[in-house]
């Protein structure tokens, strides 16, 4: 698979093919379609976080599809849209789409025009992730960036 990594703090990504991970009983493979980075990956990337183990692939929002399952899960099906949308613990929690339940984003979706949010999505393939991350980190974008993996 492709994939940006960062082999040292206050480096810029380089891109690489890594073989695909596999899952273990435990797990489900997914094939990212996007990406949010965010500061906890200019944090890492800035050398601010000094426990990471490096070399690694950035980004921890996910959204894709399981394309894989460990024999122990029965809770996501091969062709599911799911989404990562942080880590706990050091291991990554699935959730479907929204970050929460796909019923959340449904019901945040109700509501926002009813409040005052303003919601801006700003797109970067995958081979311009420096340049999102140079983005974010001169705050030309407020939140999170997405990386759009097209191939």
């Amino acid at each position: 698979m492709r994939a940006m990594i960062l082999d040292a703090p206050n480096q810029r990504l380089r891109l690489a093919d890594v073989p695909s991970p596999v899952p273990n009983s435990h797990q489900v493979l997914i094939q990212v379609h996007t990406c949010g980075i965010c500061r906890t990956d200019l944090h890492i990337v800035d050398g601010e976080l000094t426990n990471s183990k490096l070399p690694l692939i950035p980004g921890h929002q996910i959204v894709g599809t399981v394309v894989k399952t460990g024999e122990q899960v029965t809770n996501f099906r091969v062709g599911e849209r799911v989404g990562v949308p942080w880590l706990v613990w050091g291991e990554r929690i699935l959730r479907s789409v929204a970050n929460l339940t796909r019923q959340d984003g449904e019901e945040f979706l109700a509501l926002a025009p009813h409040i005052p949010i303003h919601t801006e999505v700003e797109a970067f393939p995958l081979t311009a992730a420096n340049e999102a991350l140079d983005a974010l980190r001169s705050s030309k974008i407020k939140g999170t960036a997405v990386l759009i993996i097209s191939e």
